[in-house]
């Protein structure tokens, strides 16, 4: 790795490496990042920096690539994030988590806090229960503002329950369509917000707004946590009512957005590229201002995604930036919401079938041999459904790895062998280096890998070596880890793609005992995946991979945010003995704890990771009239308007909804009073038995509405 990228992300790294293709086409580019520093922030400044805002040893704002070099030569600045993007990791389960009572309630509640009957909606509740006053705000891939679920009436004009959309990756005409940037870490704005107005205006046959959830995601979890009693009149009814039916609504478009978004200066013009980082720092702060905004209303935000290559520790910049924002023992300010906002956030979906996550000890040899296999399954799909239409998708795939920084930071090395050939190991790379090759396959026989320079147009791989900076324990004293990123490029041609299959052999160096996480990626086209994983196997096919490579369900969940965030784990509601499910069993998929730690010497774990578990397999939930191909199908016309979906990003909208539940009846409520609340006499988990399993899988157990509702001060 060139000594430019040493202190760089893998989010900034790539933007960086696409600049320095064409530097000359925009010579001034930039993207927002996060900066973590040390010293003087004026002297960093003075190498082109931009604050947007400073957060104690972070500050965000704008690099421009071409200072990059000096930026990264000043011993002051530690690292530069951009971020990578986020992936998007009813009816009978309200019953299950006892918010919906399955008869009228007309005095004492005895199995669930509201009742919606089927046939008309009518709604029956005991007092605060129903989230009205309460903001729900789906930071998501948008919303569908025209489903029934989220209408407050139809006559004598149709009023909406949607307070605002943030579509991030929408272009505004005029800096005047973007929301306030007073609203924003950032400090300048961009994307489009429409208010409930332009909503409503729409709604009543005026101009049509173009936000659009083409993607579906976001309806679906909007309608779990908020959906309301109001259905479609043909084959329509009000079984699937979302947790909290009378909550009012907040969406921003954060996912399924344009690869490269731009603030809109306040002169009209066009600034530098915003990075993920900042788009999801905007994202929570859009949310908690506007809701302080409207009233000082109290707000759930739920957040249904994750990224791979977060190190699961809870330490990652987001959790950290989240954890600060919501800190119970700060005062409030604008940066501050100790109290009246809470964050739900999915565990993730790596807790095991294809979404292996590894473990692996350097044996006294000081050395070991990791295989991975990668297998393209996506029946000849070259397309993906993004953005509302058709595109080439190429991801790379590959895999992370993180570990505990030793003594000798640069004994710790890794190379790589191609699938095929008697070709050895490539050079060692080290914390602070980078090795790219190009694959050329002869098919043969025999087959043969040759590496050769590398390009765009041929097979590809990357060894990407961080050099992390330390980052503060919340026990105090700081936590170094490392991060490897390991992935194949694919070949592109004449609008075709193609990824080199195989096994491919990886090496690590390090001290003996050294333990390493790994987690391979795992990428879905419309009809098909290509996953790229940790293998059995090694490249001859016979040999067994060593004993100190583990597969884990345990230490799975990798972006779980921090301990001021509910974080909300799958189970299985009904049993499936088709696929050998239990009642209540926790899904396969679905990530456990308990947190990994980096910390030398190791210490316990800070918080407890997953906090809490929900159903969130085969969830029946709203869905958008803009999902591809939606329109096609007479039912959608007829009434249908609800699909089913998995996983636990089905499973924290459920939570959220019932926070906001919880804040209707104590708006004040801090996040250490939601735990305790949705702590009280859970219901036990009953799979697996065994209690340390349990609440790795579970957290404290599964949840219950009536009991939480009952409990909240």
């Amino acid at each position: 790795m060139s000594s430019d990228e040493q202190k760089l992300d893998s989010g900034l790294s790539a933007a960086y490496r696409t600049w320095r293709e064409h530097p000359d086409l925009a010579p001034d580019a930039g993207i927002s990042v996060s900066l973590s520093f040390t010293g003087e922030l004026a002297a960093i400044e003075a190498l082109g920096f931009e604050t947007h805002g400073v957060f104690g040893d972070r500050v965000v704002g704008v690099v421009h690539f071409k200072d990059i070099p000096a930026l990264g030569a000043h011993p002051g600045v530690l690292w530069i994030a951009a971020g990578r993007p986020r992936r998007r990791d009813l009816d009978t389960a309200t019953r299950d988590i006892r918010a919906r009572a399955t008869a009228p309630i007309g005095g004492a509640p005895v199995d669930g806090v509201w009742h919606a009957d089927i046939a008309t909606g009518a709604l029956t509740h005991i007092p605060k229960a129903t989230g009205k006053g309460v903001i729900v705000a789906i930071m998501d891939t948008g919303i569908d503002y025209t489903h029934p679920m989220f209408i407050a009436q139809t006559s004598p004009t149709v009023k909406t329950r949607i307070l605002r959309i943030w579509d991030q990756g929408l272009t505004p005409a005029a800096a005047a369509d973007c929301p306030p940037a007073r609203l924003l870490a950032s400090a300048d704005t961009y994307g489009v917000e429409f208010d409930s107005a332009e909503i409503e205006a729409d709604l009543n046959g005026g101009a049509t707004i173009a936000h659009r959830d083409c993607d579906g995601h976001g309806t679906h979890v909007a309608g779990i946590t908020a959906g309301g009693t109001r259905f479609p009149a043909i084959f329509g009814d009000a079984s699937k009512v979302g947790i909290a039916p009378e909550a009012d609504i907040i969406a921003v478009k954060f996912l399924d957005n344009p690869e490269k978004i731009f603030y809109r200066l306040p002169d009209g013009s066009v600034g530098a590229e915003v990075g993920e980082t900042m788009k999801f720092r905007d994202g929570v702060l859009y949310c908690l201002r506007t809701a302080r905004e409207l009233d000082n209303r109290p707000v759930v935000i739920n957040m249904s995604f994750g990224d791979d290559e977060y190190p699961g520790d809870a330490l990652d910049e987001d959790a950290r930036f989240v954890d600060a924002v919501l800190d119970p023992t700060h005062a409030a300010g604008d940066n501050n919401f100790p109290a009246r906002a809470i964050v739900v956030k999915s565990a993730g979906n790596e807790g095991g079938g294809t979404q292996r996550v590894g473990r692996i000890e350097v044996p006294a040899s000081g050395e070991i041999v990791v295989p991975f296999t990668l297998v393209d399954v996506r029946n000849g799909m070259q397309t993906n459904w993004q953005h509302c239409a058709q595109e080439l998708y190429k991801p790379d795939l590959g895999a992370h790895f993180w570990y505990r920084r030793p003594a000798t930071p640069l004994s710790v090395r890794f190379a790589v062998r191609f699938p095929f050939g008697p070709g050895g190991f490539s050079a060692d790379v080290s914390a602070g280096g980078k090795l790219e090759l190009g694959i050329n396959a002869v098919v043969g026989p025999p087959r043969n890998d040759i590496a050769v320079a590398f390009a765009p147009n041929i097979h590809r791989i990357t060894i990407e070596h961080k050099d992390v900076p330390p980052v503060p324990h919340p026990a105090g004293g700081t936590v170094q880890r490392q991060y490897v990123h390991l992935f194949v490029g694919p070949k592109e041609s004449g609008g075709t793609i193609s990824y080199h299959e195989g096994i491919y052999e990886v090496r690590i160096k390090a001290p003996a005992g050294t333990v390493i996480f790994a987690k391979g990626e795992m990428r879905f086209w419309n009809a098909g995946a290509a996953v790229f994983r940790m293998n059995d196997k090694m490249r001859d096919g016979t040999t067994d991979r060593h004993a100190n490579i583990v597969a884990l369900s345990e230490s799975s969940s990798l972006d779980p945010l921090g301990q001021h965030v509910i974080t909300v784990a799958n189970y299985t509601e009904t049993p499936d003995p088709f696929f050998g499910t239990v009642a209540h069993g926790i899904a396969q998929s679905s990530s456990r704890g308990p947190l990994r730690d980096f910390s030398d010497p190791p210490r316990p774990p800070f918080c407890a990771k997953p906090d809490i578990a929900a159903p969130g397999e085969n969830i029946n939930s709203a869905e958008s009239r803009h999902t591809e191909g939606l329109l096609h199908w007479p039912w959608w016309y007829w009434g249908d308007r609800f699909h089913e979906l998995s996983g636990t990003s089905m499973a924290a909208p459920m939570v959220a909804g019932l926070v906001a539940l919880m804040l209707e009846k104590n708006p004040n409520l801090s996040t250490t009073q939601v735990r305790t609340a949705l702590s009280f006499a859970p219901r036990a988990a009953i799979h697996p038995s065994a209690a340390p399993a349990s609440t790795n899988a579970y957290g404290v157990g599964m949840v219950d509405a009536l009991t939480s509702h009952t409990n909240t001060p």
